[in-house]
């Protein structure tokens, strides 16, 4: 550990730590009926506030002990500890965030952006370990709002971002909970529990990328394992805490609510030209299947986002009925267009034949038409065409329903973003397929 993680380790263990300036209001408000209040209801206030989380949980860790002291793992069990009257005494006053970081509105809105992400993960950790029926999601729920914890100290002493030190490091420096430094530490998970944690934490990262991300399958894939149920099921328990945090205050200030909610009324993020209507339409497609529509409202939202989200000239969903693979319906192709009335048997091995074997995708361009030409004979070509393409298969669960085909005009040919955008597209039909067959 270098001198400089060690400096500001050290440093910040005996500084006090400054808090959001609604959390400091929202507990002065409570004092004048301090005597009536249980710990819960001034705990529940805390945990909106990772600085004060910090501050608290700090606290009780560097109280004196005895061989008969155990750890105080929750702030509720600090406020108990401590005393609701003094406890609210001490911490409703005191050095403000915005007051600390006035005039320097650039780390202002850092701070307050991290402090966001980190309301979302604890509640995210808190609503999965209460699905996991975890004996103690309250720890999960801390350990998630510590999680950007290195990071503001940095940004509160405007220190460069590369020496910010682990936070498990932070942590054990200041004597917090061995339970708490476990679930705080990076690297392979050595738990389900931390792996829940982990997830938690790569889902609020990659949502604020928007819901048709990777990052955000890959981690509802690893909730799913953990919890033993299925993706769909994964995603209707985050979208509660996605709820709730896209009408918090913070968490509607510092990113459009659009962002934790599908159609959520209200400003939506500025992302690069021409993904505006993009995003909107894939916003439109995942909330199809979070709502259960019928299929044929489903794969209409699907050509909407491949019409006016990509820019395609021709969309085609092809189904496997008696042995072929039948045109349902071709958006956008001329009415002469072999396209139309696509039909290949299934039992002849070539490019579509082989795409429906399992969930994959397939990119005819200038690279890869010598490696695929040979799948593509001419009584496939006669129907398809000769420019490149996209095509993918939709399953659900282990059954192929059909496939989707989409081009461009040679003016506007297609380029790798436009093809992971494509592949994002497909994989949020088949999605919303299966929850409704669920």
């Amino acid at each position: 550990m270098s001198a400089g993680f060690s400096a500001l380790t050290s440093d910040w263990g005996e500084r006090p730590i400054p808090a959001l300036r609604m959390t400091r209001d929202r507990l002065a408000g409570l004092l004048r009926r301090a005597e009536r209040l249980k710990p819960a209801e001034v705990a529940e206030i805390v945990l909106t506030d990772p600085l004060l989380t910090a501050a608290v949980m700090r606290e009780a860790s560097r109280r004196a002990r005895t061989s008969m002291s155990v750890d105080i793992v929750s702030v509720e069990a600090a406020v108990m500890l401590f005393g609701v009257l003094p406890f609210l005494e001490r911490h409703a006053r005191g050095v403000a965030l915005e007051v600390a970081l006035a005039g320097d509105d650039q780390r202002l809105a850092s701070c307050l952006a991290l402090i966001s992400r980190a309301q979302l993960s604890a509640r995210i950790a808190r609503k999965l370990g209460s699905e996991r029926m975890d004996a103690r999601p309250d720890e999960l729920q801390v350990a998630a709002l510590l999680s950007p914890l290195a990071e503001l100290m940095s940004l509160l002493d405007g220190t460069n971002a590369i020496a910010v030190p682990a936070l498990e490091t932070v942590l054990r420096h200041w004597r917090f909970p061995e339970t708490l430094c476990q679930l705080c530490a990076d690297g392979e998970p050595a738990s389900q529990r931390q792996r829940l944690q982990q997830s938690a934490l790569a889902l609020a990262l990659a949502l604020e990328s928007g819901w048709w991300g990777d990052g955000v399958s890959a981690a509802l894939q690893d909730v799913a394992e953990v919890l033993d149920v299925a993706e769909e099921a994964a995603w209707r328990m985050v979208h509660e805490p996605l709820l709730a945090h896209a009408r918090s205050a913070l968490g509607s200030g510092v990113i459009p609510a659009a962002t934790w909610l599908p159609m959520q009324p209200g400003e939506w993020p500025r992302v690069a030209p021409g993904r505006d209507v993009l995003a909107v339409r894939m916003q439109a497609l995942h909330l199809g299947g979070l709502q259960g529509l019928p299929a044929n409202q489903v794969m209409r939202l699907a050509v909407k986002a491949l019409l006016d989200g990509l820019q395609m000239r021709r969309v085609l969903f092809a189904m496997p009925q008696n042995g072929l693979l039948t045109a349902r319906f071709c958006v956008g192709a001329a009415e002469n267009d072999p396209l139309r009335n696509l039909s290949l048997p299934l039992t002849e091995s070539h490019l579509f034949s082989q795409l429906l074997q399992k969930p994959q995708a397939v990119w005819l361009s200038g690279e890869s038409r010598a490696k695929l030409t040979p799948q593509l004979p001419a009584s496939v070509l006669a129907q398809v065409g000769d420019e490149d393409f996209c095509a993918m298969s939709l399953f659900v669960g282990d059954k192929a329903v059909g496939m989707l085909f989409a081009d461009r005009a040679p003016a506007s040919p297609i380029d790798a973003q436009t093809y992971q955008y494509f592949k994002q597209i497909c994989q949020l039909t088949s999605r919303a397929l299966a929850s409704r067959t669920a």
